[in-house]
């Protein structure tokens, strides 16, 4: 197995530059107001149209077939996250690589080409019944990005003990877009909607339970999360920096004031250390590298803290503008504060990482004598 490098590969390198100048293109910050100020935030069609025809929402293969593209996926999505792109991007992939882990769809094509979207209900609260043979569910499907836009609605479902097993719903969005209500979010370039079900019968036509294993489902999800959130510190460090040689006090860039400087250089430090966290995640689930089992759950929660922290205090740089509605800042301080929180919290990944390294060391400790 080749050691980790610290650098991405001529062919990274060249996917980070093209994608970064192709988004900046295709997606300006006025795009971004204009979706934002629309009734309905739907998918941008401009942005869709890209990834579909650059073949961008096709990359991410299941552990089995070999070529993960999981480095690549991950300077997609943090180049998406520099842009606040208003597509579910990070849904879409996770879905699609759902459905390639066991064929169980048949309309594959259709969703890698980008003819038909998919997204994820990343919460739910679902009860399952047997009525006269056949399944039931009944309860609540939330936080489903951008729902009345797509095809596919997929539900992952964690097993909540040992003798049962993970599952998997496959919604077909046009059976229920009557039930999908839109939630209260804060960030406004990322619609939510909750869907709710009373006792509908799983009929494999509207709706299909299908048994899977979402371990590997979880770590990489929780990577892409962390890569999103790495776009969204690369961009506000960026902007900050410019920012700080730009405006002056008393006759002086404020980038000269120590207390500038000593901000600057934390947030580099945090910025950098979540690069190198994501990067070894990724090299680390394609070539089954050490603390495999937690090493996505360390990158998302340090990526997490070290986005929030940065927004902050790129917000505390830019002084008074840096709070106003013409500035971007909020938004993207919002959109870390979602993704820190969706789907598991940075607290919910420590506990893992906790727990995990608790049971490492209660091995060694038992085959060593460690306190004899």
């Amino acid at each position: 197995m080749e050691k980790f490098k610290f650098e991405l590969e001529f062919e990274e390198s060249l996917m980070q530059s093209t994608v970064n100048k192709a988004f900046k293109k295709t997606y300006p910050s006025s795009e971004l107001r204009k979706d934002i100020e629309e009734d309905e935030k739907k998918i941008n069609k401009q942005v869709h149209k890209l990834l579909s025809d650059q073949g961008l929402l096709a990359m991410l293969n299941p552990v089995k077939h070999g070529d993960m593209n999981l480095m690549l996926c991950t300077i997609l999505v943090s180049e998406a996250g520099r842009r606040l792109l208003t597509f579910p991007i990070i849904e879409h992939l996770m879905a699609l690589y759902i459905l390639k882990q066991e064929s169980i769809s048949t309309e594959i094509e259709d969703f890698e080409s980008g003819e038909k979207i998919a997204t994820i209900g990343w919460n739910q609260d679902l009860e399952f019944s047997v009525i006269n043979g056949d399944y039931h569910v009944n309860g609540i499907i939330n936080s489903i990005p951008f729902a009345v836009d797509t095809d596919r609605i997929i539900v992952p479902i964690k097993k909540k003990n040992n003798n049962e097993k993970d599952l998997v719903l496959i919604i077909k969005t046009e059976g229920f877009k009557s039930q999908l209500r839109s939630m209260k979010v804060q960030d406004f370039t990322y619609p939510l909607f909750e869907l709710k079900l009373n006792n509908i019968k799983i009929d494999e036509t509207l709706i299909r339970r299908i048994e899977i294993n979402l371990t590997d489902f979880s770590r990489i999800s929780d990577l892409l999360f962390a890569a999103e959130l790495l776009g969204i510190s690369q961009e506000t460090l960026k902007m900050t920096l410019e920012y700080s040689k730009e405006r002056k006090q008393f006759g002086v860039e404020i980038g000269k004031f120590q207390a500038i400087k000593h901000m600057l250089a934390d947030m580099h430090l945090l910025c950098e250390s979540s690069k190198v966290s994501v990067e070894f995640g990724a090299w680390t689930l394609e070539n089954m590298g050490e603390d495999y089992e937690i090493i996505s759950s360390i990158s998302k929660a340090y990526s997490s803290d070290a986005a929030t922290r940065i927004v902050e205090n790129s917000i505390q740089v830019h002084g008074a503008i840096g709070f106003t509605w013409e500035h971007d800042l909020h938004f993207y301080l919002k959109r870390a504060y979602r993704l820190a929180n969706i789907y598991k919290t940075p607290y919910q990944e420590r506990e893992k990482v906790a727990t995990y390294l608790m049971g490492e060391f209660s091995d060694v400790s038992s085959k060593k004598g460690v306190f004899q």
